[in-house]
């Protein structure tokens, strides 16, 4: 006899009927359609690796269930799939429940990893077993530089323009939700004016003055996961140098300050946050090509004179402090490398000011960060890309993502997704915030952040724009383009429903003019 979930999962009730056709099932029949009740996707060669892989105590299955599907919608199937293989008198024999055991302890354990945090899948996202799109806003700050660590989280200043950050992180989150998007960006050490904590000589000592940090961003993603909301935290900026930008400079010059802050701040945070599911992910730089001296280096990795003339380099102007690409690749790398090794769980990426940091040349392949960090960390890779777009003299260049006819046109990005970062209806050449989040979705991208959420400053939109652009992604699931936009982060499986192809919209005279040929480099 098998129990099976009663229909108001409120308790197991005994399965007379379904014993009978479950015996007559061979045992890989049953497993495989356990996997799709769970959104699983598997091969033979996944369940002859598993059958193989040896047996396993039902004490240790329990355990391992308890602890990696708390929560979630997908306990039901998953804690009836190991009723059949514990209880199933068809499969009688100690060897045999053992062996179902250990094929849906590797294949649950996939499918668990891959629902919980969002993930890749070639140039898209993916969430609970489903094609996402990250639909969002930026939030970069409430006070610049200071809204974290030591208890400034909850702080209040009535001076200041935002005097609460908490509420202001909060609303932003609320008002993304109940305007059907899904993601924010926000900034975190900045410059280092706050966190991380540096000594007299620039070495990095701890996370923050009181070591709240990491409960101060516990508490902001709770909520955050609550209204079903990724946060993706960028650690440093490199497109203002202000007083306190030597302490970034030191970290990128100096190899052993640059080891202090990884151990002492970086792989605590990571360590601290790696469960968190609305964490959707790290970015370890906002606009690197800021700071960036543009110089001619005989390895094509470094070189960066073909950024003449293009405005890169541009906070450097401010202060004389210009840092070279093998220096920046190194920073970038050992960072990505070390979230790796404390937080599997969470993808890390870096914001390009255009398409000429990400696009039309890639400054960040694997194979430039690697050479970067001497090849001693290989794991310090992007996993997807992100570009920032604003016009200039009132229109976007010709390989701008809102003017290429397609993602895939950048081809040195792919095989990942690609998210335009900032962008905003003020400074988009005449192009409406709902034609530039609709041309993100249906264009092969795989989320679009528009800046920002306060409003105010160069180049941003009012908050009710951006909120007119979420509304108009909402209820988007076509599974063949953009995916999914009602994310669930309470649950196995997202809000979108079946997932059936929408048409797409027809695009706006923006975007009519004849096929362009592929980016050169």
């Amino acid at each position: 006899m098998i129990l099976s979930w009663h229909h108001d999962h409120s308790h197991f009730e005994p399965c007379l009927h379904c014993t009978t056709q479950l015996c007559r099932m061979p045992l890989v029949s049953v497993i495989l359609a356990l996997a799709h009740s769970a959104s699983v996707s598997i091969s033979g060669q996944n369940i002859r690796s598993a059958v193989y892989s040896g047996t396993l105590l039902v004490p240790v299955v329990f355990r391992w269930l308890s602890l990696k599907v708390e929560n979630s919608d997908t306990w039901h199937s998953l804690a009836h799939g190991v009723q059949i293989a514990l209880l199933n008198g068809c499969y009688s024999t100690y060897r045999m429940k053992m062996l179902s055991i250990a094929v849906l302890l590797a294949l649950l354990s996939a499918a668990v990893q891959g629902q919980t945090y969002l993930s890749t899948d070639g140039q898209h996202f993916n969430l609970n077993g489903q094609r996402v799109f990250l639909s969002g806003v930026n939030m970069a700050w409430c006070r610049y530089g200071s809204d974290f660590g030591g208890g400034l989280y909850y702080s209040y200043k009535s001076s200041s323009s935002c005097p609460s950050s908490k509420s202001k992180y909060e609303q932003a989150i609320q008002d993304i939700a109940n305007n059907g998007g899904n993601s924010l960006r926000i900034w975190l050490h900045v410059e280092g004016q706050e966190t991380p904590v540096f000594s007299y000589w620039g070495s990095v000592t701890q996370t923050d003055a009181t070591d709240q940090l990491v409960n101060e961003l516990k508490d902001m993603l709770g909520f955050a996961k609550r209204h079903n909301v990724l946060v993706f935290l960028v650690l440093w900026n490199g497109a203002h140098h202000g007083n306190n930008f030597w302490k970034v400079r030191d970290l990128v010059w100096d190899d052993l300050k640059l080891r202090t802050y990884v151990d002492e701040a970086l792989k605590p945070l990571a360590l601290g946050l790696k469960d968190e599911r609305a964490l959707g992910g790290w970015e370890i730089m906002n606009e690197p090509e800021g700071s960036l001296s543009v110089q001619y280096d005989s390895d094509p990795c470094y070189n960066t004179d073909f950024l003449a003339g293009s405005g890169a380099g541009w906070a450097g102007d401010a202060d004389g402090t210009y840092l070279p690409m093998n220096r920046m690749l190194r920073f970038i790398n050992r960072q990505i490398a070390a979230i790796k090794e404390v937080d599997p769980n969470h993808l890390v990426t870096v914001g390009s000011w255009s398409e000429k940091g990400q696009g039309i040349r890639n400054l960040y392949t694997d194979d430039c960060l690697q050479k970067a960090g001497d090849y001693s960390y290989r794991a310090g890779v992007l996993d997807f890309y992100q570009m920032h777009t604003y016009t200039k003299s009132g229109s976007y260049g010709s390989q701008s993502p809102f003017r290429v006819d397609h993602a895939r046109d950048y081809t040195d990005l792919s095989g990942r997704p690609v998210v335009i970062g900032e962008f905003s209806q003020i400074r988009g050449g005449g192009m409406g915030i709902t034609d530039q989040f609709n041309r993100a979705y249906y264009y092969g991208y795989g989320g679009a952040w528009s800046w920002h959420y306060s409003g105010g400053g160069d180049g941003s939109d009012s908050t009710a724009t951006q909120m007119t652009g979420l509304r108009w992604l909402q209820n988007k699931n076509d599974q063949n383009k953009g995916g999914c936009v009602k994310i669930n982060l309470n649950g196995g499986t997202n809000r979108c429903g079946g997932g059936q192809r929408a048409r797409a919209r027809r695009p706006g005279r923006s975007f009519s003019s004849p096929r362009r040929p592929r980016l050169m480099n």
